[in-house]
């Protein structure tokens, strides 16, 4: 079977250049989320069961790793804030699923908007009865129903990828509107959408401190609605006043793969875009150093998402032209090799609402061998593992998410809350089979390849 290029005057040898279509899928997006979830496990192991969610007691540990130890664990670390590339992931999609729609056809495109909304509501459901059945912080000996999980002001990172995505593609709706012919002027879209980027971060103090102190004059005045909306906007980790940024740059991203932009092109926007931000974020952490401290606080600064936004732009780059900007062949070798990052992604959802949970058994098992982690008897708590300890917490967790998602994936994760996810978009949407598509995500060419291959040709 012969791949076809996403335009058809181009050879596989011209793959470097431009993005093949040798999916229906951008492979770059797979690794990407299946990537951020490990990553997310893996941060979320050592922050919130070994530190016991103060970030704080490994800075005494730090002088006693040796460097290459370090320099393994820094950016893992740094990847703390990695939570907002999932919002940039969803909106890429969005956009280039807005792009395939002719402007002209209304109906078709707010069915498709109509459509993410309903399905957004959907995620938020699942997520909101799992979260009340099993809490966050729940000791597994202690089952309890926490109701005040059904009514939470403050945003996550499912409330930032559901909502976020939502107000992109309204917005991005509304300027295919009014563009007629986007393809034209689709560079000077996405660097409209960078600069819509920068502007909503660099507001995003003022703006968080606005709408704070409207939700505190509220407080005796039982606006529950009111409180809810602005507390997405200005409250949790994942607040739309920042993470809304991530959107824009997901519009941006989508604009330059879905008109096949040149890859030493997408290379240029991406080192420009990574300057401004270290140049900019430099700058600001001279002037304020006191900012780095807080990357695993809940109010982020908004100085480290501006330094964010340039590092993910990057990191994105790099899973696009690695798996999308390449010959059929190289796709195909490099997605069998990278299976088993992509299938974290297969159950993003679960992974978000239950990944603490689940690393407490191999914590609770690494405790009986080297004692607590941290030691609450003396005044000022201490962190009592070293780091060869932690390096090797942190391995066990890899293995045991490893076995659970390979063991799991056999009966098609089923139970899992992506795959109730699935099932629910079926029931009300009427949409896709109520599955988790592993086959097409997983195997996708490769297997799709080998199934044609099978096949008679019938005109032979």
């Amino acid at each position: 079977m012969q791949e076809i290029p996403l335009n058809p005057s181009y050879s596989d040898h011209n793959s470097e250049i431009y993005p093949l279509k040798s999916t229906s899928r951008l492979v770059g997006l797979d690794f990407g989320k299946g990537f951020g979830i490990l990553a997310m496990i893996l941060i979320h192991s050592i922050i919130q069961q070994i530190a016991e969610f103060n970030g704080a007691l490994f800075i005494p540990t730090f002088s006693s790793i040796p460097l290459i130890i370090l320099i393994i664990l820094v950016p893992l670390l740094l990847l703390a804030l990695w939570g907002t590339a999932f919002t940039t992931f969803s909106v890429i999609g969005i956009t280039n699923q807005l792009l395939k729609i002719p402007a002209q056809q209304t109906k078709e495109n707010l069915m498709y908007l109509g459509t993410r909304i309903i399905s957004g509501m959907i995620i938020l459901l699942v997520r909101r009865i799992a979260r009340l059945l099993i809490n966050f912080f729940q000791d597994w000996s202690n089952f309890t129903l926490h109701w005040q999980n059904l009514y939470n002001i403050e945003a996550d990172t499912i409330d930032a990828i559901v909502w976020a995505g939502i107000i992109s593609a309204v917005v991005f709706y509304i300027v295919k509107k009014f563009i007629k012919n986007i393809k034209q002027y689709y560079h000077h879209l996405s660097i409209f959408f960078i600069i819509l980027a920068y502007i909503w971060l660099f507001l995003a103090p003022l703006l968080i401190q606005i709408t704070n102190l409207v939700i505190d004059s509220w407080a005796d005045q039982n606006f529950v609605l009111g409180e809810y909306i602005l507390g997405k906007f200005a409250r949790g980790r994942f607040k739309l006043f920042q993470t809304l940024a991530f959107g824009f740059m997901g519009i941006s991203f989508g604009l330059l793969l879905h008109y096949k932009t040149r890859k030493r092109i997408l290379l240029r926007y991406t080192w420009i875009i990574m300057g401004i931000s270290i140049i900019t974020s430099g700058i600001m952490i001279l002037i304020d150093p006191s900012v780095l401290t807080h990357f695993a606080d809940k109010d982020v600064p908004s100085t480290l998402q501006i330094l964010n936004l340039g590092g993910l732009f990057g990191l994105i780059t790099i899973f696009f032209t690695q798996f999308d900007y390449v010959s059929v062949d190289v796709q195909h070798n490099r997605t069998k090799k990278s299976r088993w990052v992509i299938r974290y992604g297969l159950i993003s959802l679960t992974a978000f609402t239950f990944d603490t949970i689940i690393t407490r058994i191999p914590f609770r098992l690494m405790c009986l061998i080297f004692g607590p982690s941290v030691d609450h008897t003396v005044e000022i708590p201490y962190l009592r593992w070293m780091w060869w300890q932690i390096i090797l917490y942190v391995a066990v967790v890899w293995i045991f998410w490893e076995i659970i998602l390979r063991l799991w994936e056999k009966i098609g994760f089923v139970g899992s809350l992506d795959w109730w996810l699935m099932f629910l978009m079926r029931v009300i949407l009427k949409k896709g089979n109520g599955k988790i598509p592993i086959q097409k995500i997983l195997y996708g060419n490769t297997y799709a390849q080998k199934t044609k291959e099978k096949k008679p040709d019938k005109e032979n």
